[in-house]
């Protein structure tokens, strides 16, 4: 019985109100009740005595007023006064009530306009991010291919310099090559840098023995810096055995690797380095098999 459970807090009810206002006694009680609560008012009246048998408000009486449910309909929003037997809308017949006009009726029953779906990612995009997760995946930092050469010719269309590879068939995305992600500062291998992260910080520099009189090559002007969401690609390496530019990519966990592009000279292949760090996605000729060292 609900009916005791409320007897019992609104008999702390009426005993905090009493210690807080000071009052001298408490003669009678009055509660109204809505006819939707499902409280039966001579259960409470009786459960009331039950309660204060004994405490100092025995023998003050409870009186119960009872009140009409308001309840407004779900299908036309009309207001009306509800039989607890019959909820159905005098105006409209609809039978879904929300017992309060002040409750709004659930999320999933409200009116709202469809929501559309996400664009699919065009063909291009989805190349690129399934090349990044294969990076990812190789436990590589970036990824570089050897795209050809420009033949000699200086036009910076790399799109046209490359229409009909192999390469272009594999990866869509190398067809959308913006002309402030080609950096050019001498020579005619084409590489393309994809960083496995988007959010890297990637620097492109130019290298070789740039200081008269250094012992090493080393890295000079900074042709490039941005950040990994679009590849970068170069034309460069002007001899076969000196790289001239170098690239810096730091991941956003700090992780950072510096990489000079070019080829090797034992097979033509992309020479990366032995610990993994970066991925060879070339595509490479049928056939074709990697020259490697004893």
């Amino acid at each position: 019985m609900h009916e005791l459970a409320l007897c019992d807090a609104l008999l702390k009810m009426v005993r905090d109100i009493s210690r807080e206002q000071a009052l001298a006694g408490v003669r009678s009680i009055t509660v109204r009740v809505g006819t939707l609560s499902g409280v039966i008012p001579h259960f409470l009246t009786d459960c009331w005595v039950a309660v204060t048998d004994g405490t100092e408000y025995d023998g003050v009486p409870l009186r119960v007023e009872t009140e009409a449910g308001r309840a407004r309909c779900l299908d036309c929003g009309a207001e009306f006064e509800a039989d607890v037997n019959d909820l159905t809308c005098p105006a409209c017949g609809g039978k879904k009530p929300a017992e309060d006009p002040s409750v709004q009726p659930p999320v999933e029953q409200l009116d709202t306009p469809d929501t559309p779906d996400p664009p699919a990612p065009s063909e291009a995009e989805q190349s690129l991010a399934d090349l990044r997760e294969t990076i990812r995946a190789a436990g590589a930092v970036l990824g570089c291919a050897y795209l050809g050469s420009t033949g000699g010719e200086e036009s910076a269309d790399l799109t046209a310099l490359l229409e009909g590879a192999d390469c272009l068939t594999a990866y869509p995305f190398l067809r959308e090559i913006p002309a402030e992600q080609v950096i050019a500062p001498g020579g005619w291998d084409i590489y393309c840098i994809v960083p496995a992260d988007e959010n890297a910080d990637v620097a492109v520099n130019e290298y070789g023995w740039l200081t008269e009189g250094a012992e090493l090559p080393e890295a000079g002007e900074l042709l490039y810096h941005g950040n990994g969401a679009a590849p970068v690609y170069l034309i460069a390496n002007e001899s076969d055995i000196m790289p001239n530019t170098q690239v810096t990519v730091t991941a956003a966990d700090g992780t950072a690797v510096i990489y000079q592009p070019f080829l090797s000279l034992r097979d033509g292949s992309l020479a990366v380095p032995e610990d993994g760090t970066v991925y060879d996605f070339t595509v490479y000729p049928e056939g074709f098999v990697r020259e490697t060292t004893a």
